[in-house]
């Protein structure tokens, strides 16, 4: 399922959350999953930038109940941060939250860490 591609920005206690309606499901690579998960990243990035956010943290997006395998999420949002930030002065500092091992681990495996 594709979704809307609405995004919120919100007041927050420690700073500010990025939302966005819609979901980005697994569907074995034929509904431009890929596309829209690396879009996503790429959005709320240039949103960190509109409203001059020195930081974002992202979690795992599409990992959860979504079912997005976990190491191809995690080689598509890696390369769309680092592509955003070889352009782009904004944010200055990308942090990816993990909530779990297996999704650590896919992380140290695309970051080579």
């Amino acid at each position: 399922m594709l979704g809307r591609h609405v995004y919120r920005v919100q007041p927050a206690e420690e700073g500010w959350i990025v939302t966005k309606e819609g979901e980005i499901r697994a569907r074995g690579g034929g509904a431009g999953e890929r596309d829209i998960l690396a879009r996503c990243y790429r959005s709320c990035l240039a949103i960190a930038f509109e409203q001059r956010f020195r930081e974002i943290a992202f979690p795992a997006i599409a990992t959860g109940v979504y079912g997005f395998p976990k190491e191809e999420a995690a080689r598509i949002a890696v390369a769309a941060v680092r592509a955003y930030m070889t352009e782009s002065e904004l944010p200055e500092r990308v942090a990816f939250v993990c909530f779990d091992e297996p999704t650590i681990e896919a992380y140290r495996l695309v970051l080579r860490l």
